[in-house]
């Protein structure tokens, strides 16, 4: 916790935390818990992280991320970001690799990945109570992990989904009205019955961009239960390329109604639609 660089000594750590300020020089370091970045402290290399370790940001300073947080972030404790500083990516980043390794963003936090618009690819489930600052990033939600579950985050970048198999329940601010526009695009080969991808809870759900479906079995589940008449409203444009968007609710009565509102254009030129 120096202030200036300083070298870390080469053992295997349970919990290692690098604060303070300056270069902590690491060299054939292990961390098998938790390392943790704070204050301007910054690591020289990565550590060789234990199957079940995590990365902490827990600073009140801003910082760009270094080495330590390696691609693919496969250790399955995670990344999380848990005080005030915003934290900035320093390039593209992958949590998991067809592992459910979560990305946790406290409340009061903020991860920003908008300001050379890198590309965060998510195989896990994202946790978000603070702040996910994507501007233009591409968002990727891909891998094969059986459940995911993605909250939270806003983007007015391409947000695309590449999942073979298992199922993702997209909720949150994805993507709910005001939080700007969104060309979002659903890519996936998922069919009925061997995986769905879920968007929203029982709230409405309401967009401002282009909605494209290109593959896959898509539910889209976002019943207004105060207004069941009222069930998505697209102010956009509404495609269906391929593959199956279905509408009905699997989480409410089965007589509720369901409708479509498309301010722009409605096109299908293949895949079915089901209410």
């Amino acid at each position: 916790s120096a202030s200036g660089s300083q070298t870390v000594q080469v053992i295997t750590y349970q919990n290692l935390t690098l604060s303070g300020s300056g270069v902590k020089a690491l060299s054939s370091v292990t961390v098998n818990g938790k390392l943790s970045m704070q204050g301007t402290a910054t690591a020289s290399v990565a550590p060789t992280y234990a199957a079940a370790a995590s990365l902490e940001y827990n600073s009140t300073s801003n910082l760009t991320t270094g080495p330590e947080w390696i691609t693919p972030f496969v250790a399955t404790g995670g990344v999380s970001i848990t005080n005030t500083g915003v934290i900035t990516l320093n390039g593209d980043k992958q949590i998991g690799n067809n592992t459910n390794v979560p990305l946790q963003i406290a409340s009061g936090a903020t991860l920003n990945t908008s300001v050379s618009n890198y590309t965060l690819t998510l195989h896990g489930n994202l946790t978000n109570a603070g702040t996910l600052a994507g501007n233009a990033s591409p968002v990727i939600i891909g891998g094969t992990t059986a459940t995911q579950s993605i909250a939270g985050f806003t983007t007015t970048g391409l947000v695309s989904m590449t999942k073979p198999s298992g199922t993702a329940t997209m909720t949150g601010n994805i993507p709910q009205s005001g939080t700007g526009s969104f060309p979002f695009t659903i890519n996936s080969s998922l069919a009925p019955n061997t995986g769905t991808i879920i968007f929203g809870g029982t709230s409405s759900f309401s967009t401002t961009g282009t909605f494209t479906v290109q593959n896959g079995f898509i539910r889209l589940n976002n019943v207004n239960l105060t207004s069941p008449t009222t069930h998505m409203h697209q102010v956009g444009d509404f495609t269906i390329t391929g593959g199956t968007v279905d509408f009905s609710d699997q989480n409410s009565t089965p007589n509720l109604l369901f409708g479509l509102n498309v301010s722009g254009n409605y096109s299908k030129t293949g895949g079915n639609l089901q209410t």
